[in-house]
């Protein structure tokens, strides 16, 4: 069941953009499914927008994922050269932390831009040396180095990492999960590692769905060699990428 709940979460943070292309899912925190049916009732294909911010068609698919979830956070930054916050769309990275009481979890859902995640770049990079590149000084181990720079040219795993920390202090028993789609799927892995080797005592998960290639045979052993971390993948066996 909780595969089928996170394909549904990728599902929504991967399409939402069709809807409403910048939508803030940080407008809907810890708002209940109560309060989210009752406003979702309240409007109309005439009138979608509920409160001013949040269109009724996101708030179906949120309804749709789990009878419980609820949003906790979001975070939208961009990257670039300079790493300040000055890139552009094809530099947008986010990811949407949700929790679900009948699961016990809490998920966080990664995106990359849209052209990122509807074409992430191809893996057959292996043993160029240039194209790779060692993913943190903590996990001495060569990736693919757009992955790499996507994944630290922002203060995403920061933020996320400190709003799962005041989560877990008031959800104690919840495990952590982290997934995504495409170039999504990637972050989520890299995070995934990170998160569990940083928080040896918490139960962590990596449900991605046709996640890239980020490494060799060195990076599949170091992530299966962490304890407290399963990785599971949903992927499609004519998928270029």
């Amino acid at each position: 069941r909780e595969m089928i709940v996170h394909g549904k979460i990728c599902n929504l943070i991967d399409g939402y953009t069709a809807v409403h292309r910048n939508f803030n899912f940080a407008v809907l925190a810890g708002v209940s499914r109560g309060t989210l049916e009752k406003e979702y009732e309240r409007s109309t294909a005439d009138k979608p927008m509920i409160a001013g911010s949040a269109h009724r068609d996101v708030v179906a698919k949120i309804l749709d994922c789990c009878d419980d979830l609820v949003v906790e956070g979001f975070i939208r930054e961009y990257g670039g050269e300079e790493n300040g916050g000055s890139g552009t769309h094809k530099d947008r990275v986010e990811a949407c932390i949700f929790s679900s009481e009948t699961l016990r979890q809490l998920i966080v859902c990664y995106r990359g831009s849209t052209a990122n995640q509807a074409k992430p770049l191809k893996s057959n990079f292996f043993g160029k040396e240039e194209s790779s590149s060692m993913l943190h000084e903590d996990q001495q181990v060569r990736v693919l180095s757009s992955f790499r720079e996507a994944y630290f040219a922002t203060s995403m795993e920061e933020t996320v990492f400190a709003l799962l920390e005041n989560l877990a202090s008031r959800k104690p028993f919840f495990d952590v999960v982290m997934t995504g789609h495409s170039f999504g799927a990637a972050m989520a892995t890299i995070g995934a590692v990170r998160y569990a080797t940083s928080q040896p005592m918490i139960r962590v998960s990596c449900h991605v769905f046709g996640v890239p290639r980020l490494g060799g045979e060195e990076w599949r052993q170091m992530v299966h060699s962490v304890p407290n971390l399963k990785v599971f993948r949903a992927e499609n066996q004519f998928d270029p990428f």
